[in-house]
């Protein structure tokens, strides 16, 4: 047979009803696979957002009295991976380790402290407090709410928490993030504080 006999026999299979028929169900078989593959990945999208985690860290400042919260603003639950709190850049053991370096006296102050690391903040779960202190000094240089107060507000004492929702998917948040913005300085987007996983934050005991 020769090529001109190949070419004809060819365009007369394709122009076939029967071959019609049959690409076209291939042709749309396709179609519904992809389409069925998009619409299932909208809906893990939407699954995935509607139990989005938002922690935040508010601090209360007075004169006589420092108070931190936790909060989870978003519609799931937030699982607090790891926690750190920093003075100065310094990643420090524990709260303890972080009022040893003000100058201040233990009879004039009293503290309240809230493991957080390792709990499960529910949506809209208020404000739950993870630090207080409370100070008589009259001196400021010698009042520890005042001086620990002054130091978030500079930035110098910072807490991080990364935190992850029901699906494994994980974010940071700072301390300073709220004072930031309460500068109307710019922080991270929430996509830009999305993590793979918390093991690289380092640890505190808090």
């Amino acid at each position: 047979m020769d090529t001109d006999d190949h070419k004809s026999s060819f365009s007369d299979w394709i122009r076939s009803p029967q071959t019609m028929i049959a690409l076209s169900a291939v042709v749309l078989s396709v179609c519904g696979l992809f389409i069925s593959m998009y619409e299932a990945s909208l809906i893990r999208e939407q699954q995935r957002a509607s139990v989005w985690p938002n922690v935040e860290i508010q601090p209360s400042i007075r004169n006589d009295t420092l108070k931190i919260f936790v909060v989870n603003s978003g519609i799931g639950p937030a699982r607090i991976m790891k926690t750190s709190v920093m003075l100065e850049g310094e990643v420090k053991d524990n709260w303890g380790d972080v009022m040893s370096d003000f100058t201040f006296q233990r009879n004039e102050t009293s503290d309240y402290q809230s493991l957080i690391q390792g709990s499960v903040l529910p949506p809209n779960s208020g404000q739950q407090m993870i630090f207080r202190i409370a100070s008589n000094e009259s001196d400021p240089q010698s009042n520890l709410a005042i001086q620990m107060g002054r130091s978030i507000l500079q930035e110098d004492l910072n807490i991080s928490i990364c935190y992850c929702s029901v699906y494994d998917e994980c974010w940071t948040t700072q301390l300073s993030y709220l004072i930031k913005r309460n500068r109307g300085e710019q922080v991270p987007s929430r996509e830009e504080r999305r993590v793979t996983r918390c093991s690289a934050l380092e640890q505190s005991g808090i």
